[in-house]
């Protein structure tokens, strides 16, 4: 079992790293199917970690984790890709928060 840290494609009301889990370690850079509230999204790949290196961590939080729903693509994109959608989120990220 892996825990797998993604970054959704499309823009969410929060724009911010998710976790989920799945029964294999998924490649960094895959493109994934994750559950999003009622919807369904893709997402990007940015962490797959052991569940026996975090299983103390895990335990501590107060959510309950979701299953990826499919991998897309184990294909790693290039890192100019990559960089592409990390910008665009983070542009977007600040375009959408407010300053308190």
């Amino acid at each position: 079992m892996f825990i797998i840290i993604v970054i959704p494609t499309s823009n969410i009301p929060r724009q911010e790293t998710l976790t989920y889990f799945y029964k294999h370690a998924i490649p960094v850079g895959a493109l994934v199917q994750i559950p999003y509230n009622t919807k369904t999204l893709k997402a990007l790949v940015i962490s797959s970690t052991p569940i026996s290196k975090v299983k103390g961590d895990v335990k501590k939080e107060a959510f309950q984790l979701k299953k990826i729903t499919d991998i897309l693509t184990t294909q790693k994109i290039s890192e100019k890709r990559l960089s592409e959608i990390l910008h665009w989120s983070t542009d977007s990220f600040l375009r959408t928060s407010t300053v308190l």
